[in-house]
């Protein structure tokens, strides 16, 4: 069941009677749907959600909450801001962000701080939900759900994670619903998921700790404390005289697929050189009578 099914599914079952919806609301108007969905949670009898997340846990259904793929509806202007775009936001996907009423998912037209509100409620009702899901036995996994709602393909599972953690899950519960749980789902895990012999050996190698923070699985790095030159904590004990720093690092340096090494920077400076090029490409061309 995806994400999107389930949160529609809990609405039909749990609410106790749509509230606040205006008679003419058209559900076809993704300014209309999106704009209200950050109340639906909100107006679900607790006791009922508490029965629908039971008979989820009980019929074996897996849930793959895709959390960042909303966030924009919480804060539009984080959403907006995020420092990757500058070199890695092509201008087809740019253009695609922008409200239009022809285009799933952009229904930013006069987003309000009410509307915020609501979503940031929601959210922590549905937080609280995946992570009752999880406590009673049910199995969550992870995606991201991206090129939609200002989330860009391998920057939103990233931050997927991120937002687990944010539901209440530990970094290492994170990571294996990013891999061990998603092996689960798909019924092969007694091939994929953990590091075995005779596992296929996929895997990410990472600057850095992301049970320490896993903002470091982020392509585009995080800032990284140092001590004398050295990566730390930045609960580390600092004496007298020691160097303190702040760099830009982490990242994921390589990924092995199916056997095979990529590395990860060379990808990307190969991404943001399309994505200039682009532009470029797009950029109006100065008559002569401009030049």
């Amino acid at each position: 069941m995806s994400s999107i099914e389930h949160f529609y599914g809990v609405a039909d079952a749990a609410l106790r009677g749509i509230q606040n919806f205006p008679p003419d609301m058209n559900y076809s108007n993704e300014i209309h749907r999106f704009g209200r969905a950050g109340e639906l949670y909100a107006q679900a009898d607790p006791e009922r959600l508490h029965k629908i997340i039971d008979m989820m846990v009980e019929k074996k259904v897996a849930w793959d909450p895709t959390f960042s793929i909303y966030e924009a509806s919480r804060d539009l202007q984080r959403a907006q801001a995020q420092p990757w775009f500058k070199d890695y936001l092509h201008p087809s996907m740019e253009e695609y962000f922008k409200g239009a009423m022809d285009n799933h998912g952009s229904y930013f037209f006069g987003w309000t701080s009410t509307q915020e509100a609501r979503w940031r409620q929601q959210y922590r009702i549905w937080m609280d939900a995946v992570r009752e899901f999880a406590n009673k036995g049910g199995l969550v996994t992870t995606g991201d759900d991206a090129g939609y709602i200002f989330s860009m393909y391998g920057f939103g599972i990233s931050r997927e994670l991120e937002l687990q953690e944010e539901a209440g899950f530990q970094p290492l519960e994170v990571i294996e619903h990013a891999t061990w749980n998603g092996a689960r789902l798909l019924g092969m895990d007694d091939k994929l998921g953990k590091v075995r012999e005779g596992f296929i050996g996929d895997l990410l190698v990472v600057n850095g700790n992301p049970l320490e923070n896993l903002k470091l699985l982020n392509p585009y790095g995080t800032d990284v404390m140092l001590i004398n030159g050295k990566p730390a904590p930045n609960y580390s004990p600092i004496a007298i005289g020691d160097r303190v720093e702040n760099t830009h690092g982490g990242g994921i340096e390589w990924t092995i697929k199916d056997g095979i090494p990529y590395h990860v920077p060379t990808l990307m400076r190969e991404v943001k050189d399309m994505v200039a090029r682009a532009r470029a490409e797009r950029r109006p061309r100065a008559t002569a009578g401009q030049r």
